[in-house]
């Protein structure tokens, strides 16, 4: 015929490796990202690899060859990445508001979560709960503790640039991140964010009072 379809070119072997170096990779994003949602809405212990493979559309083999430890394999990711997701949404609004602004801007913003989706939990939390009751090693509370502090620290540091004396710096900012996981479980079992807002409303003014922002 007068029309030839041009013949694709083979791929590279190393183009082959990335092109299935990111699936994978992408794949096990999907596992992480559902696992943390479950933990969200249902706490660590009922964020099963049978759920979390449903909700990633992966079988259990896929599950393993990713998670070869298991499910504590998991959980350490989904609070790894959580940590991580949630620090950078601290670390925005301190950057685009100032201490005060970002704290009542984050305070704000889980309460809309929340009022979207009443069971709108945080991952964290779910872990720590669970490991009150047993149900989690000690390495996972570590990796929360590590987490829920480095939330702090960033408070910490803002607070500091903000002329707070380092341990009054510290203070504050502990109380800062205690409030907001006590607030988000009080809107949760109010199903609305009033508390979060509240609340947040309550912590930026004590930051304006004590930094004189």
């Amino acid at each position: 015929s007068w029309y030839r379809q041009p013949r694709m070119q083979k791929m590279t072997t190393d183009e082959r490796t990335g092109t299935t170096d990111r699936r994978r990779n992408d794949r096990r994003a999907e596992i992480v990202r559902c696992a943390i949602d479950a933990m969200r809405h249902r706490g660590a212990t009922a964020a099963t690899t049978g759920l979390v493979c449903t909700c990633a559309g992966v079988t259990k083999g896929v599950f393993a060859h990713h998670f070869p430890g298991g499910k504590d394999e998991l959980l350490a990711a989904a609070v790894e990445t959580a940590s991580a997701d949630i620090g950078n949404l601290i670390n925005h609004a301190l950057q685009r508001h100032g201490t005060a602004g970002a704290i009542s801007a984050f305070f704000d913003f889980y309460a809309d979560m929340v009022d979207d989706d009443p069971s709108f939990g945080c991952p964290i939390a779910g872990v720590i709960v669970d490991h009150v009751d047993g149900e989690v090693d000690d390495s996972l509370r570590t990796g929360t503790a590590h987490a829920l502090m480095s939330w702090a620290r960033l408070v910490t540091d803002a607070l500091r640039a903000d002329g707070l004396a380092p341990d009054d710096a510290e203070q504050l900012a502990i109380a800062v991140i205690s409030s907001m996981e006590g607030a988000i479980i009080l809107s949760t079992a109010h199903g609305n964010g009033h508390a979060l807002r509240a609340t947040g409303r309550v912590m930026a003014d004590m930051v304006r009072l004590r930094s004189g922002s």
